[in-house]
């Protein structure tokens, strides 16, 4: 296990039901050109990815989960989908914003980019700014890893909190250390690495454990 003192998850963990219709804080347009980057192309390439893995959800009509890669090594400037996206499918330019850092206290985000960062660019932002070792934060939401969270002994947060909130990200810094895989309680989970490849082949390989782990146990009964 990887250091950080974490409590593991446990049975009770489930998706979220919650209300995305309020974006937890101001957004402050510093450009409204979408981001130029050639790495955009693979953060689309992983949203696909999500969505054919179930791993970005719908949810009440909006595609659940968030990604989002480091613009450049040693600065807390990213590129994340935008909020209020229907699919992580087939994504144009314009479902990507580039958040450039906080301001009126963590109540505003700089963004850059015609659409909405996601509700949870605080965490991103505050993820990047505590681990300069990881480049990709993949947040997503699958019912089965979940669900066998406790028994892969997978890192968890303490408590569940508000999607989008101060609370949440205190209790994700709170548990991080350098896991490089962790559980919301009863949200979904944060997969990081050094790459946009890593991040999302981690969450891969966690998933198919909580396949194989849920077809040894039916074979079991």
């Amino acid at each position: 296990m990887e250091k950080g003192t974490a409590r593991h998850g446990t049975g009770s963990l489930q998706e979220p039901e919650e209300d995305a219709a309020a974006e937890p804080f101001r957004t402050v347009r510093i450009r409204k050109d979408p981001p130029e980057s050639e790495k955009t192309g693979e953060l689309r390439y992983w949203c696909n990815r999500f969505h054919d893995l179930g791993l970005a959800p719908v949810f009440r009509g909006r595609s659940m989960g968030n990604l989002s890669f480091r613009i450049r090594e040693g600065e807390n400037a990213f590129v994340i989908t935008a909020s209020g996206l229907a699919l992580k499918q087939d994504l144009a330019g314009e479902a990507f914003v580039s958040v450039y850092g906080t301001a009126d206290g963590g109540k505003a985000v700089l963004a850059g980019g015609t659409g909405t960062p996601s509700s949870e660019s605080l965490l991103h932002f505050h993820v990047y700014e505590a681990r300069k070792d990881v480049m990709a934060i993949f947040h997503g939401h699958s019912r089965e890893i979940l669900k066998k969270a406790d028994l892969l002994g997978l890192p968890a947060t303490e408590t569940a909190e508000p999607f989008g909130s101060m609370e949440l990200v205190r209790s994700v810094l709170g548990v991080l250390g350098n896991h490089s895989f962790l559980i919301l309680r009863k949200h979904g989970f944060l997969s990081l690495g050094r790459t946009m490849r890593e991040a999302g082949e981690r969450a891969e390989a966690v998933l198919s454990r909580a396949g194989s782990l849920e077809e040894r146990m039916t074979e079991g009964t």
